[in-house]
């Protein structure tokens, strides 16, 4: 069996002739972690946290596929039905459903949500849409006046329109005509 001594460095004291010498008695041995596997989960514990935050930020990024310009008439919005799109007249308001279809003719459709022209003043990019969690609804905002409706899309034409979302000061503020239900 082989046996190995080790000792500890000779430890000279501090002289006039050597000043520059530092004492390093806690440097010389090794540092040990106590806990070396809490290292592993901060590690890993920091890595889903980037992930997370990348996934945040996705969410907040606002999905047009591909990327559009924001000052045109019409622009098209994703939804959460792969083979639907909203079509908006950024400058009108008005709104129709896009569906389309790889083997049917008959599902290649642009349907109307809403015809009404709810502002008139010539302006591309003043109505927006925003996606909701429920994938049949978005929210129709009026950049300049503030106003807001629920935008929904649907298969059957009965579940398909704008509905306005009014306040008490609202009915004061808008004609009664901007804040009916188009259908």
């Amino acid at each position: 069996m082989l046996s190995v001594r080790v000792s500890a460095p000779e430890r000279r004291p501090i002289t006039a002739s050597d000043p520059f010498r530092i004492e390093l008695s806690s440097i010389e041995r090794p540092m040990r972690f106590p806990h070396p596997h809490l290292i592993i989960i901060l590690a890993v514990w920091l890595g889903y946290g980037g992930v997370f935050s990348v996934h945040a930020a996705d969410k907040m990024k606002f999905e047009t596929d591909p990327p559009q310009r924001l000052e045109v008439r019409y622009r098209l919005f994703k939804t959460g039905n792969m083979w639907n799109f909203l079509e908006l007249d950024t400058q009108t308001g008005r709104l129709w459903q896009v569906q389309f279809s790889v083997d049917n003719d008959d599902n290649r459709t642009r349907t109307p949500i809403s015809t009404e022209v709810l502002a008139g003043d010539g302006k591309n990019g003043r109505f927006t849409l925003y996606p909701t969690d429920n994938m049949w609804n978005f929210l129709m905002v009026d950049q300049d006046s503030g106003r807001i409706w629920q935008a929904q899309f649907s298969i059957d034409d009965e579940n398909r329109g704008i509905f306005p979302i009014v306040g008490s000061e609202d009915a004061r503020l808008f004609p009664e005509k901007l804040l009916k239900n188009p259908r």
